[in-house]
């Protein structure tokens, strides 16, 4: 970070890519609306994801860990309980020699504020340097366990320490859709990453005409064994399908569409007639951003899906898809005719200037 004399330290769950791309949204925002600052980014994606995601002339360094532990998943739709609490148990203790080097890190970029999308560590590191931060959520760690501990009890002591963490944020905020409402906590629209490319170019690059309808089918960034690959095959529809593909390449009615691939996801969102698969944050709001009607997968064990769906129901995006029905691909050739212009172009609000005017703020009132 060359050019800045001063950072922000960014710290993103490593559950998921929602986090992630939401914060990518605001660090993009910030860095619109003051130029001063670097980003040190500590996340467990590659550097790789953030060059996409941030917009050209932000100066950021990725450093590469795990800042969090969320649920230990087996697949994108199964999680593991034990392996779950002995990682937490492990991680809320801390590693000195890792806290050390993090506090190095910072120190050398002049770090002067923190900003923790749900991450305990970014919190806790804060705490112990002296220095402000901002809780960025939409649900908390502890939320979501609650449930979990009337079975396994030995979630309570954990919730109880994440919540003693969070609440050493100096400010909070909730971005829509959010779980439990919390007092002195700044509310804010959905975030959602910027799009960039004309959808008809992104069609155009992947070998799809403008007129041809086609079905973006996603898993929220984790690997997953598609079933049904044969069944698409023999489809009329046209199928763009991301997963662990060794690279990008169309054959037939399928593009495949590797995890690194270097199209700006949100374009492909927008480019797409239709959007299916898991229901995360980042997934929703951008299918919300977009326009595109969402046929996504709830996780009936996780909380943050019953408020997901109530925001799908709310504004009308889209409609439930059972895991089972997604599995055995019941629904292909069965999906309804667009009742939507797949050409609209204009967004939905973003509720990433709101949240970046707040965290500039609280630098300013240091």
């Amino acid at each position: 970070m060359k050019g800045c004399s001063k950072s922000i330290a960014y710290f993103v769950s490593s559950h998921g890519l929602g986090h992630a791309t939401r914060s990518a949204a605001i660090i993009n925002q910030i860095h619109e609306l003051d130029q001063n600052f670097g980003f040190l980014i500590f996340s467990n994606l590659s550097k790789t994801f953030w060059s996409k995601s941030l917009n050209e002339g932000v100066e950021f360094s990725n450093e590469r860990m795990k800042t969090d532990v969320g649920l230990v998943q087996l697949d994108p739709f199964q999680f593991n309980h034990m392996d779950t609490i002995a990682q937490l148990r492990i991680f809320l203790r801390g590693d000195r020699e890792q806290d050390d080097a993090i506090r190095k890190r910072m120190s050398q970029s002049n770090a002067v504020h923190v900003v923790a999308d749900v991450s305990p560590l970014g919190l806790r590191m804060a705490e112990s340097i002296g220095l402000k931060s901002t809780l960025v959520e939409n649900f908390t760690w502890d939320w979501i366990y609650e449930p979990f501990a009337e079975i396994h009890q030995e979630y309570e002591p954990i919730c109880d320490r994440i919540r003693q963490i969070n609440s050493s944020a100096n400010l909070r905020i909730q971005v829509e859709p959010f779980g439990k409402p919390r007092k002195h906590s700044a509310k804010a629209r959905p975030v959602h990453r910027e799009f960039r490319t004309d959808p008809a170019v992104i069609r155009k690059q992947m070998g799809i005409s403008p007129s041809e309808d086609f079905t973006l089918i996603c898993t929220g960034g984790i690997a997953y064994e598609y079933a049904f690959i044969d069944l698409l095959k023999e489809s009329e529809g046209n199928y763009l399908l991301c997963g662990s593909f060794h690279k990008l390449q169309k054959s037939n009615n399928i593009v495949y569409l590797p995890m690194d691939s270097p199209f700006h996801f949100p374009d492909l969102i927008r480019a797409s007639s239709r959007v299916i698969g898991k229901a995360g944050y980042g997934t929703t709001v951008e299918c919300w951003a977009a326009h595109k009607r969402f046929y996504a997968i709830f996780r009936d064990d996780f909380r943050e899906s019953e408020v997901l769906k109530e925001f799908i129901t709310k504004e009308n995006l889209g409609e439930e898809m059972k895991l089972k029905n997604f599995q055995a691909g019941s629904w292909i050739d069965r999906l309804p005719p667009l009742d939507q212009d797949s050409s609209i172009l204009q967004t939905k609000p973003n509720g990433n200037h709101f949240v970046a005017s707040q965290i500039l703020k609280s630098i300013e009132a240091n």
